[in-house]
């Protein structure tokens, strides 16, 4: 049988060719088209919370985590951690989030089989025929261990897996997320949760040699988070993100650079409490006590806010705005 040709084009023929113009899916530069991102991190940092949220995002074409998407997308995430029936609480949960969004959810598409792996390229196969279906153009995976059907440490099996990924990209022109554990190193203690040493993806070296971008996401507080961005194969790094997590929505949100601004709005509706300005604040913003208080001594140094003693409680301080 003869062998193929090796395609060639001439210079002429390159600089001949007319491509639309190509946006980020993720911008700057986190998620492009065709592109493949890793996020990973400790056991319950809320990893599948915040892909999920990116689904939400990619589907609506609004910002995620602060980051603008380019246009409303068809997105597909596959989970295999959790049941049907959790994700639709957390689904539920979302919804209110994005109750005022407009998204079409015939474009997002949820499998949550247990049965189905990726041990094998009929497996392979029979998705990709499946997000091809359904138009898909950003496939999230969650976890990956969970697909791969061994053990992530071997390389052989982890690369094999890794090829058929990027021949899944090619046949579906569909950009990759991949949710993946880190590995247990070394622990301490922050804001009262047990830490990991994050250095590097669990397994072989070749989960976060693989993919363009590659962000770890680190569990600072009960309700703080920080993403770091590791690697961005398409554009520069961007600083690391602190992000607070709601839990009513079981989302993620961008911490302001200072609870200022949120003190003046609570204040908008009237005077209040010490004690409940103060907890108010620190339920929106993920900022602790010292910090929100502050915050407020520097508004009340500017004349923009005052601190009286309560009436009706001697011990207790009225806040409202000048």
């Amino acid at each position: 049988m003869p062998s193929k040709v090796w395609p060639f084009k001439s210079l002429k023929d390159i600089r001949g060719e007319v491509w639309p113009e190509e946006l980020d899916l993720i911008a700057p530069k986190l998620l492009v088209p065709g592109g493949k991102m890793l996020i990973y991190g400790f056991s319950k940092t809320g990893k599948s919370l915040l892909v999920q949220q990116l689904a939400y995002c990619l589907t609506a074409g609004v910002p995620w985590i602060g980051y603008d998407v380019a246009r409303p997308l068809t997105v597909a995430y596959v989970q295999k951690e959790i049941s049907h029936r959790e994700m639709y609480n957390r689904t539920r949960a979302m919804d209110r989030a994005y109750a005022d969004v407009l998204l079409d959810p015939e474009k997002m598409f949820v499998s949550t089989t247990w049965g189905y792996t990726l041990d094998s390229l009929a497996n392979f196969k029979s998705l990709a025929e499946a997000l091809k279906e359904r138009r898909v153009d950003v496939v999230i995976l969650d976890p990956l261990f969970l697909f791969l059907g061994g053990d992530p440490s071997d390389d052989d099996k982890t690369n094999e897996f890794l090829g058929r990924m990027t021949w899944l990209g090619g046949e579906t022109q569909a950009a990759e997320v991949m949710v993946h554990h880190s590995r247990k190193g070394l622990t301490g203690m922050m804001g009262g949760e047990g830490m990991a040493d994050f250095s590097e993806a669990k397994g072989s070296t070749s989960w976060i040699q693989w993919p363009d971008t590659v962000a770890k996401l680190v569990k600072t507080s009960a309700k703080k988070r920080t993403v770091q961005w590791q690697a961005v194969r398409h554009g520069a790094e961007p600083p690391d993100q602190e992000l607070f997590f709601d839990v009513e929505t079981l989302t993620f949100g961008t911490l302001t650079k200072s609870p200022a601004p949120v003190i003046m709005q609570v204040l908008k509706a009237g005077p209040m409490g010490l004690h409940e300005l103060h907890l108010k604040v620190e339920e929106e913003t993920g900022y602790s006590r010292s910090q929100v208080d502050r915050a407020r001594k520097m508004l009340e140094n500017k004349g923009m806010i005052s601190k009286t003693r309560d009436p009706d409680d001697k011990k207790s301080f009225i806040v409202e705005a000048s």
